[in-house]
């Protein structure tokens, strides 16, 4: 009993272990970054200035992605002052996809270990922890589909004792999963197919409805709010920014697979190699344990999700990393099932050095995405540099124009037309400098005159274009010294 007692005290520290250095890269992510674009538009949307009712009708159901996240972001807008403040909500989902995985880890001690598993798995994810820093809904993708994969391994392997609490996380995780992306609406609905269709030949119709019934209510709800959204979805992927063609979706994907599989090498070996001895297994015996057959699922699953998303991107654009990451919880469990087939297959001690040499690769992992995270579209850099020159001469006057924000300004929804001046106000008022209106043309006197461009393509414009574009809109400067960052660039007309 004592051996048994500390091996769990070991499993269960190994998992915390990786959660918790997860949980830190996490944090040192959210502040290591000022706000980009996307995260302008949430902000604007989910002020609490804008009545509940016109924020759903107006803004949340005329974007491309269903609003419960917005709604979230809503009801937590207390939650800081800033943008960088505002992304711990994204500590929300992660709360309670670990209360609800807990829910149901808890009585199956058969489940623990994969349950730390898989907690170790995701921990090592740098995509995960990239996407945490994002004041947007994929953090909430990965939490719900991580738990709803765990929810159907525990659901297969043990439905006989299914309880009141464990139907409560389904139903649950079934709505969010089903209404947070499309794309994770279509990663959840597909890894439940091979589960459901296993239920229906073997004429078990109790277990059928008890996993169908919540994803059924789930999916009418998605398809309600659909029936408001689809005409907005359509209309504003007409023109859309993702890059289409086969060769965009191939090396998407591929990249995501690689980083993904790559994330925790002892994992991978483990897998490998516990995969291996069970499919050697299942040749001698002709049948698989309930959590092989729960690999095998989620495997048939997740490539069922990947052709419904290509055949979708053969339409429209439809493949980028953020969009994809709901798969990566599918492919961080499947992991986490292979490498339990190998540790029943090896001593006891031998599989805690796995455990404990797992978690701290995971945790190493973490932080290397954390430390090595380049957030290109931040509006901090330049907002700084005109923060400083301003502070430097008070006197000094900041311009900003249009069409440098064009391609934004042109996409839809139209609620773009007003976050461009919205986010260009907020990083002004953040760096205690005033922006000039739209239609001034004035010049300051014995101080520099500065024109701000932000979330644009700056390697597009040349210093002389640049200058003629300033000179075309009736600014009578001569010369300008252009300082470029990655999506934005501050040109400096010295006093005349």
């Amino acid at each position: 009993m004592e051996r048994a007692r500390l091996y769990g005290l070991v499993v269960t520290a190994a998992a915390a272990f990786a959660l918790a250095a997860f949980v830190g890269a996490i944090l040192s992510t959210i502040y290591g970054f000022g706000p980009w674009f996307d995260e302008f538009f949430t902000t604007y949307v989910a002020r609490p200035v804008i009545p509940w009712r016109e924020a759903l009708v107006d803004h949340w159901l005329t974007d491309n992605h269903p609003p419960l996240y917005y709604a979230l972001a809503r009801t937590f807008w207390w939650i800081g002052d800033t943008i960088e403040h505002r992304r711990l909500v994204n500590l929300v989902p992660f709360v309670a996809a670990l209360g609800g995985g807990l829910v149901l880890a808890r009585p199956r001690a058969e489940l623990h270990r994969l349950a730390a598993l898989l907690a170790i798995s995701l921990a090592a994810q740098g995509v995960v922890v990239r996407i945490a820093a994002d004041y947007r809904s994929y953090f909430l993708s990965v939490s719900a589909i991580a738990l709803l994969v765990f929810a159907l391994a525990a659901f297969h392997a043990d439905a006989a004792r299914w309880r009141r609490r464990d139907s409560a996380v389904l139903w649950c995780v079934a709505i969010v999963a089903l209404n947070t992306h499309i794309t994770t609406t279509i990663v959840a609905s597909a890894i439940q197919i091979p589960f459901l269709l296993r239920y229906l030949v073997r004429r078990d119709l109790a277990r059928f409805w008890r996993l169908a019934l919540p994803s059924l209510v789930a999916g009418l709800l998605f398809v309600a709010v659909s029936a408001v959204q689809a005409q907005h979805w359509l209309a504003n992927t007409t023109a859309f920014w993702l890059p289409a063609g086969w060769n965009v979706a191939r090396w998407t994907l591929e990249l995501l697979v690689v980083e993904v599989a790559q994330a925790n090498p002892v994992l991978l070996v483990a897998a490998l190699g516990g995969f291996a001895a069970a499919a050697v297994g299942l040749m001698r015996r002709r049948t698989a344990d309930a959590q092989l057959e729960t690999a095998i699922f989620l495997g048939i699953g997740w490539m069922l999700a990947i052709g419904i998303i290509l055949a979708i991107h053969a339409w429209r654009p439809f493949i980028y990393e953020r969009y994809l990451v709901g798969l990566v919880p599918v492919m961080a469990m499947i992991l986490a099932l292979g490498s339990e087939q190998a540790l029943r297959r090896i001593g006891l001690q031998p599989a805690l050095a796995v455990l404990v040499l797992a978690a701290l690769v995971s945790a190493a992992s973490a932080w290397h995405a954390a430390s090595t995270k380049r957030q290109n579209s931040d509006w901090g850099p330049s907002a700084a540099l005109v923060g400083q020159l301003v502070a430097a001469c008070p006197a000094s006057l900041v311009h900003t124009d249009p069409l440098w924000n064009r391609e934004v300004l042109d996409l839809a929804p139209d609620d773009n037309r007003a976050v461009v001046p919205f986010a260009y106000r907020m990083m002004a008022a953040r760096y205690h400098f005033a922006l000039e209106d739209d239609a001034s043309r004035r010049l300051a006197k014995g101080c520099p005159t500065l024109f701000w461009a932000e979330w644009t393509r700056p390697q597009e414009w040349s210093a002389p274009e640049i200058l003629a574009r300033i000179r075309q809109r009736g600014f009578p400067v001569s010369r300008i010294r252009v300082t470029r960052f990655q999506r934005s660039f501050v040109a400096v007309a010295d006093p005349q």
